[in-house]
């Protein structure tokens, strides 16, 4: 039976955490130690995590982190969309757009813009789910080295050449 749970950082147990990490290990190899001091350094906790479970077993995680941005003078809060991972064997069986589904579920019921950065290759996908693309000309993003593509959804805000949004990826 599959089940969908969104929860807060500080809702999370130890057991939901390392397993969370053991999930990010599969797509990521940096170590299971590795994964657990990035999420005690990284994730806060008012940081939303949507999960789906088989049967108890975590098959799928996103992470929706809660940061700011600053755009023509103003301070606005913003989801990051992070983390997007789905269980190897069960790839290739419509749980991405599921949780693409639920994320964008969430991020409506907040009412918040919400960013993510991916890679050319995973921009159409988001696309089908009403994400768009800003370009990096647009906006100074602060605290992450990388040039992937930087994607927004639920705004009503334009991203202009005149006025350059900062975006605090990591405070």
């Amino acid at each position: 039976m599959i089940e969908f749970k969104s929860l807060h950082t500080k809702k999370l147990n130890k057991k939901v955490i390392n397993n969370i990490c053991k999930l990010k290990e599969e797509s990521w190899a940096h170590g299971i130690k590795s994964q657990l001091v990035y999420f005690k350094k990284n994730i806060k906790n008012t940081d939303i995590h949507n999960l789906i479970y088989n049967i108890g077993d975590l098959i799928g995680y996103t992470v929706l982190r809660k940061r700011k941005m600053k755009y023509k003078k103003k301070y606005y809060n913003f989801l990051l969309l992070d983390a997007i991972i789905i269980k190897k064997k069960y790839r290739k069986k419509n749980f991405g757009r599921k949780i693409m589904l639920f994320n964008n579920k969430i991020i409506k019921d907040k009412k918040m813009l919400s960013i993510l950065l991916c890679k050319n290759k995973n921009v159409k996908f988001f696309e089908k789910f009403h994400w768009k693309k800003i370009s990096l000309k647009h906006c100074l993003i602060s605290g992450y080295k990388s040039k992937k593509n930087l994607m927004y959804f639920n705004s009503s805000k334009k991203f202009n050449k005149n006025s350059k949004a900062e975006i605090f990826v990591n405070s």
